[in-house]
Order: C-alpha cells, then structure tokens, then sequence
C-alpha cells in the first residue's frame, strides 16, 4: 500500500509539474488557506480543553540540559531548513519565475517568520492534546516518556496525536479530521511537486525537452524513493541522513554566495534589482560570510565528536542514524555531483582548470523573469566559451550582465 501511494503522489506531483507553475500556485493558495485556517481554529479549540494550560506550561519550559545535546541543535536547524526549502534549494528553482516586483528580501524574511510561527501553533495544540486526554491517567513523567516515543521517522506527534483531539470535537470531528489530513496530503504533493521542478530546470539547463525531464526526474525520484515507502527503517535512515544533509546543502550555498562576494551579492541582487522591497542591511554580509559558515561547521564538528565519543561501539557500523551511515551517503552524493558538474564543464567547453566565474542577468524590465545564476565556461584566454543563449537569457540582448568572478563587476 505505501508503495502504491507512493506512485500515485509521483504522478499527481509529476502532471502538476507538466501544467506549469501557474498550476502550483494556484493549488497552493487554496489548499494552504484552508490548512492555515483549520489549524487555526483547532489551536484555539485545543485551549479550552481540560489540563491544555499543565501542557502548555510544560512546552515552554526548558531542559537546559537539552542544549548540551548537538543532535537537538541538528534537529532544530534541519527542521527550518527543510520547511522553508532553504536547504534543499527549492527557491533556486522558483526563482526563475520571480521577477523585480516579487520582493526577494520580504518574502525571505517573512517566510521563515510565518513557518516557525505556524510549527509552535502546532507544537502547542499537540501539547495541549496529549494533556488533556492523558492526565486522567497518567502522571506527567509518564506523559512526558509518551511525547518522546514520536512515532518511526517522527510520524507519531501528527498521525497519531491530531486524531485523538478531533475525536475530542465530539461528532464534526471526524469531518474536521478529513479535511485537515487531505490538506496535509496537499500540502505534501506541493513539496514533491517543487522537489521534482527543481530537478526538472537543472534537466532544461541541459538542454531537455521539459516533457522529457519531468518524465526522467519523476522516474528518478519514484525509484530512489521506493526504498522508504517499503522499508521503516530506510526511511528513518533517509530522514536523518538527508535532514542534516540539507546543513551541507547550505553551506553550498553560503560558499556559492562569498565566492561572488556579500557585499556585491547583496547589492546587485537585492538593493539595487528589487521593486518595493525592503533594504538589505550590511549586516547581512557578516552573517552570510563568518556567523552562518562558522555555526555549521561546528555543529557538524561537535555532532561529530559526541556521536563517536558516545557511542564508541556503533559509530562506524551501518545503523539507521549512525555517524558512518551518514558520512557515506554524504561523500558518496557529494563526489557524484562534483563529478556531473566536472563533465558539464567540459561538455560546455571548459576546462575544470579554468576559474571559473558567476554571471548574474539583470532585466530592465520588472516583470520580466528575475536574476539567472550559472558558473560562466570561460576560456584560458578570458573568452567567453558560452553560446548566444544560456540559462534562459540572449547575451545580446540583456541589459545588463555583471561579471562577478574575482570580485570584479564589468
């Protein structure tokens, strides 16, 4: 049956994919609202129910001693990665659609805000459920060792917690209940479908037919997925291995970002482009070069340490969350794509010795499609090796194309 579910969300994610993202937006703000909605009346719901505030309190009281522990940092931060899409560079894609009115600096700021805002309604209407329904018997040690049994690959809080508070909404629970789970449902087929674009631009940045590599990138993402749809224990492997994998994933984007240089990165592209959109302060570029940087690699560092350091025994064998397993997958995914990119280069015209640069495409006009990045292929001689249309813009016509390799703009 998962696997059988696992085709058919493919498939569905794979046509809306194929009808344009126009399609995307138009299921998104349908089924976000009606998500955003529910929730927010089952949150205010859950606070009238008996000994919701013992649960509440307990939410927002600290163990300090939590703050000790790498993994709850590397869970923290895997978590916001994932649910904005930051990690995994869901907006990369995106980005091709968006143009100088879209307000880059806004929405990237307000995003992660109304995410984080919307996990802590639910964290709190969890919390208030587990103690309403359980304080009558159990005592709270006793609840709070059921709250950390969350369920494999942490299923249990949602798919296990949400249906016994709406069964606590008497009889319009139940139709509550269908509703917010196909919302869910949709709001899980609308990740999938920006996972596969994302893979289906980079299939046209090669020069496929979008028909032929949404059907190649669907096909791709079915079978790699098909280990966790029949195995548990792949899918907890999978949801560890890649959830911290999404902190490599932005490291990559941090060095895509000081290789162009903060500063001109920061006014070519969002000060100087973007249309009603909110300043971007130079603050930005010490966060962006030494403060974000800085906190991965030691979180990655200290995960590392006390993985091995903890579990002297373990740490080297292929376990579902093991220190081994991880670094495997990580080399291994790592070494393919240096490796595809290496052959793209050369199959562009470049030499993997030559440095290369970033071109950055403005368009005057502000509907017009926003800001396309690529590494340049140039020539050892400075020639530009690129033929006349790439990465979605003529060279010959845009207005403005800005060089920024070596920290010089032409």
């Amino acid at each position: 049956m998962p696997v059988l579910f696992h085709t058919f969300a493919i498939v569905l994610a794979a046509l809306t994919v194929l009808w344009g993202v126009k399609s995307i937006e138009v299921v998104n703000s349908i089924i976000v609202s009606i998500f955003l909605l529910l929730l927010l009346i089952c949150f205010i719901w859950s606070l009238t129910l008996p000994n919701a505030g013992d649960g509440i309190h307990f939410l927002f009281t600290p163990d300090w001693a939590q703050f000790r522990n790498p993994r709850m940092w590397v869970d923290a931060i895997s978590q916001n990665a994932f649910d904005t899409g930051a990690g995994s560079g869901l907006f990369v894609s995106y980005s091709a659609y968006m143009t100088a009115e879209t307000g880059i600096v806004k929405y990237g700021t307000l995003i992660p805000i109304g995410n984080n805002i919307v996990s802590l309604l639910c964290g709190m209407l969890t919390y208030a459920t587990v103690f309403s329904t359980q304080s009558p018997y159990l005592n709270k040690t006793e609840i709070v060792d059921l709250l950390s049994e969350n369920g494999p690959a942490n299923t249990g809080l949602t798919f296990i917690w949400f249906p016994i508070f709406f069964n606590e909404m008497g009889k319009g629970g139940r139709f509550v209940c269908i509703i917010f789970f196909l919302a869910i449902v949709f709001a899980g087929l609308s990740s999938l479908t920006a996972e596969i674009e994302l893979q289906v631009k980079i299939g046209e940045d090669f020069g496929l037919n979008r028909k032929i590599a949404t059907v190649l990138c669907s096909l791709t993402i079915f079978l790699l997925g098909l280990g966790s749809a029949s195995d548990l224990n792949f899918l907890i492997n999978q949801d560890f291995v890649w959830g911290f994998g999404l902190l490599i994933a932005g490291l990559m984007f941090l060095y895509l970002v000081i290789r162009v240089g903060p500063s001109t990165f920061r006014r070519k592209m969002f000060n100087e482009y973007s249309l009603n959109d909110w300043h971007l302060y130079a603050f930005w570029d010490w966060l962006v070069m030494f403060i974000a940087p800085i906190e991965a690699v030691v979180l990655i560092i200290w995960w590392a340490y006390n993985t091995i350091s903890e579990s002297p025994e373990d740490w080297y064998k292929f376990l579902p969350e093991s220190f081994m397993s991880t670094i495997v997958q990580w080399v291994g995914v790592i070494i393919i794509l240096i490796t595809i990119n290496l052959l793209t280069l050369r199959y562009r015209g470049a030499s993997p010795s030559d440095t290369p640069g970033t071109h950055l495409f403005f368009n005057s006009d502000p509907k017009t499609p926003i800001t396309t990045i690529s590494y340049n292929a140039m020539s050892s001689t400075g020639e530009d090796t690129r033929d006349g249309n790439y990465g979605g813009h003529n060279n010959e016509t845009d207005d403005e194309t800005a060089l920024l390799g070596k920290g010089e703009l032409n």
